[in-house]
This record gives C-alpha cells, structure tokens and sequence, in this order.
C-alpha cells in the first residue's frame, strides 16, 4: 500500500496530544523503541523486533533535465520476521538537505566522523564518480542506523524523507485525531449565547486511543510496497511528488497546522 503523509503526521499530532513524544509514536510502527527524540529504550540492534533499514543506490535517470537518484529501500524485522520494500527518487541537492545535512546536525561533528570517514558523501555538481560516493555514503547511513548510533529524530527524518509507506497504526491515530477535531469543531460552532451566559464550557471530544505500543508494529507486509517520493523544498518536479501532498480525509489539513516539526537541533 502507498504511503500517507497525511496519516503518518496525523498520527503523531494525536499521540503527541496524549503526551507520547512525536519520534517514539512515529517509530513504534516501525520496529523501533525510542524513548524520546535523542534516545533509545532500545537500540535497535538489541529491542525486540531488531528492525534493520537497507537504502540501496539502483541507478539513476535523466528527467527534464535534472538527474534523479533511484533508491531502493527496505526494511527488514524480526520475531515475527516481516520485510517491507519501496523504491523513491531524489535529486542530489534533496540527498543532500534531506539527508547529509540531517545526519550532520544530528549526530553532531565527532559521532559523523566515525560514521562517514571512508564514505564522504558526493560532491556538488554531479560530478564523476558521484553515484559511486552517493552508494558508499547510504551504505554508511544504514549501518549508523542499524546499530543505534543515530538517534530517533535521525531515523524519523530518514524514514520521512524516503517516504516510508504509512502503517496501519499510523492512519488508527490519524483517523482519531481527525474524529476528535471534527466533535470540537461541532462543540464550537453548536455553543450560543445561552452557553456563554452560565460561563460554562461545553466541550464534547471523543475518547482519545491509546498511544502506540513501542513493541507492536502493526500492518507490516511481507510483500513489496511502491513507496511515492516525497520531495521537500524541491520545484523541480518528479514522479510520485503528489503523495507529499496527499491527504488522509482532512486529516493532513489539520495536521499540518498543528503538527510540529521532528527535532532538528544542531548538535556540537
């Protein structure tokens, strides 16, 4: 199934308005146990379900004129043993905001060093040798993933930017934060003046569900998943760069106007 921005945002709008931190409820679904944006309850080479991210240079194509990088995902879990694979694309300035600058701010100066001595990521202007270096730096970044050394807001922002498919739990999430907005919307707009007069307010909001288990991951499938490019900040275009834009219900609208971007603080 195709990825849900929409439902991904949505859903960890609605865990995070029942005080469970945005990276834990985004990563839950995932595999992974984060216990806030910077650490892991734990990491995941040790926790339960031993997710294990691949991000593999396919090739590449030429398209209006600019070069898309084909990248191929996966993500691989145990204890039950499940695999999801997606493909996206993305140009080298999108590899290099999305993803470089992330794992430099993130990681900080001395933890990117001992990831990516021997892979440095490629240089400005497509240059040759630049899908070599791109395949080398990925390798990198996966492994600095699997084995715990980037922290949670690093592996959100990863999975984001590669436009991991959205998992059931996320869209349950989604869906009941978007019920809860709607009763207060009604709540809202069915107050009159004979609410105002006894100073009395008069709020109806549905149960909220409760927050995503870390252990459970729900709606993983063992089948491969064409994942569509999400292309941040890019005017150039591309495949699949309408499902950035995709909706769950009106969900999306709302998320996205409450939701509060993954912790991108520079580190020392």
């Amino acid at each position: 199934f195709g990825s849900s921005l929409g439902s991904v945002i949505g859903g960890t709008v609605e865990a995070q308005r029942l005080g469970y931190p945005m990276e834990s409820a985004y990563l839950a679904p995932y595999g992974y146990v984060a216990a806030d944006a910077e650490r892991w309850s734990a990491a995941p080479n040790q926790c339960s379900r031993r997710p294990a991210i691949g991000i593999v240079l396919a090739g590449h194509v030429e398209r209006s004129g600019h070069t898309f990088y084909c990248l191929s995902c996966s993500l691989v879990l145990q204890s039950p043993a499940a695999e999801m694979t997606w493909n996206t694309e993305r140009r080298l300035n999108q590899l290099r905001e999305g993803l470089h600058d992330a794992a430099q701010s993130e990681l900080g100066n001395k933890a990117y060093r001992e990831c990516f001595g021997d892979a440095p990521f490629a240089k400005r202007g497509g240059l040759g040798g630049t899908s070599e270096r791109l395949k080398r730096w990925l390798e990198a970044l996966a492994r600095c993933i699997n084995a715990g050394t980037a922290p949670p807001a690093l592996v959100s922002q990863v999975l984001l930017f590669l436009d991991a498919p959205a998992q059931e739990e996320h869209r349950r999430a989604a869906e009941a934060l978007d019920d809860n907005l709607c009763d207060e919307d009604a709540a809202e707009e069915g107050s009159g003046p004979e609410d105002a007069d006894d100073g009395t307010a008069h709020v109806v909001a549905a149960a909220p569900p409760s927050p995503p288990s870390p252990a459970g991951v729900a709606g993983l499938t063992e089948t491969s998943v064409l994942g569509r490019a999400v292309s941040p900040g890019d005017s150039g275009g591309g495949p699949g760069n309408g499902a950035a834009r995709a909706s769950s219900r009106s969900t999306s609208r709302s998320a996205r106007s409450e939701a509060p971007a993954l912790r991108t603080t520079p580190r020392s």
